[in-house]
């Protein structure tokens, strides 16, 4: 590769040639070029191999189950793991972190489907009753 690149395009293209998956390959690479421009972390200082795991899980490409615990975690890689769960790709998701430094534990839970059955429907129901109110008060 010949001329000026930053870290991250490196690392984006590394993992776009590494993957046999190269559509969760791609969206990882985008994903990380957000990430880095919204946080203040070195890509030269983190280990992708947990950011992309968390990435996988995260995105549902590996999810088999509700929670996922990731050991040695380092505060950089749960800026990026955290920035990749805020990331708009996954917003509606809604995936929830714990992460105890002392022990570089991070905790990863995805609300169930059974979870989140009530509030949908509350919120079908709160829609509805939005629609009839007039939009400019007399």
């Amino acid at each position: 590769m010949q001329g000026p690149t930053n870290s991250a395009t490196k690392t984006a293209a590394f993992f776009v040639i590494s993957s046999p998956d190269i559509d969760t390959s791609k969206q990882f690479a985008a994903v990380l070029q957000n990430v880095f421009r919204s946080i203040d972390v070195n890509p030269d200082n983190v280990d992708y191999g947990i950011c992309r795991r968390g990435f996988q899980y995260i995105s549902g490409a590996n999810r088999v189950k509700q929670m996922e615990v990731f050991t040695w975690v380092g505060p950089n890689k749960f800026e990026v793991i955290s920035a990749i769960a805020e990331d708009r790709s996954f917003a509606f998701l809604k995936p929830r972190l714990t992460y105890d430094a002392c022990s570089k534990v991070l905790i990863v839970k995805m609300p169930s489907a059974l979870h989140e059955a009530p509030l949908n429907e509350l919120k079908t129901v709160l829609e509805r009753k939005l629609d009839y109110l007039p939009s400019h008060p007399s």
